[in-house]
């Protein structure tokens, strides 16, 4: 029994499994704190900072989509920016893309691909529009993952397009470039809960307010903190 289960429940994830205790929790996390949300914002990011290469190789390293780069291909890439001095633009990466003759070629005129289908972002377009080009890149260059995450992914779209779907129907008219968006999408994703993956059987995690109704043989008292138990 714990004081707030959130806490506890992410570590859980480490602690338990290492040690091969199987666990179970009926909690909610939130979808905002899942990998693959974070994942969204390196995209927002790499249009919002006009893919500069520090974001630009953010978005191409992320294990969370396939651009059809390999690793070494992409410390090429950056080190060829990092030589040609390169400042980021989508003009600027299309030059360099151009004259990139050596093995960093290829890595370059798929970053320029990538780049140029965030590039509508930059401008200020219908946001409904805006999302639905999001939720497209998404969907284009995902990348299979295991259960955990592929849910995560699938309550992420299912954000988007609750997001599109009130733009069209409640501001059609609103329009803004990806700074817009990206609020929009955080406060979406915040308000969202996602279910803790915590199978069933063995120890049982339960907040106070919940083991006040269990049925329980044992019961371990557990606190990080002493202030959590006045």
């Amino acid at each position: 029994v714990v004081a707030v289960s959130l806490t506890y429940l992410y570590l859980a994830r480490e602690i338990f499994a290492s040690a091969g205790l199987p666990f179970e929790a009926q909690d909610t996390l939130p979808l905002a704190a899942e990998p693959y949300a974070a994942a969204v914002d390196v995209v927002l990011e790499c249009a919002a900072a006009n893919f500069t290469r520090r974001a630009l190789m953010a978005l191409l390293r992320s294990p969370h989509f396939q651009f059809g780069i390999d690793r070494g291909s992409l410390s090429q890439l950056d080190a060829a920016m990092a030589a040609h001095r390169y400042l980021g633009g989508l003009d600027r990466l299309a030059a360099f893309a151009r004259n990139s003759g050596g093995s960093e070629g290829p890595a370059a005129a798929a970053a320029l691909a990538i780049a140029a289908e965030l590039a509508p972002l930059i401008e200020s377009r219908p946001l409904a529009e805006q999302a639905q080009l999001l939720r497209d890149f998404l969907e284009r260059h995902n990348r299979d993952h295991r259960d955990r995450r592929r849910r995560a992914k699938a309550a992420v779209i299912a954000t988007l397009d609750g997001i599109i779907e009130s733009l069209r129907r409640q501001d059609p008219d609103a329009e803004g470039t990806v700074t817009e968006l990206s609020g929009a999408v955080r406060r979406w994703l915040g308000g969202q809960t996602f279910a803790a993956d915590a199978g069933s059987g063995g120890l049982r995690i339960l907040d106070a307010q919940a083991a006040r109704f269990a049925e329980l043989d044992d019961v371990q008292i557990m606190g990080l903190v002493e202030g959590e138990w006045p």
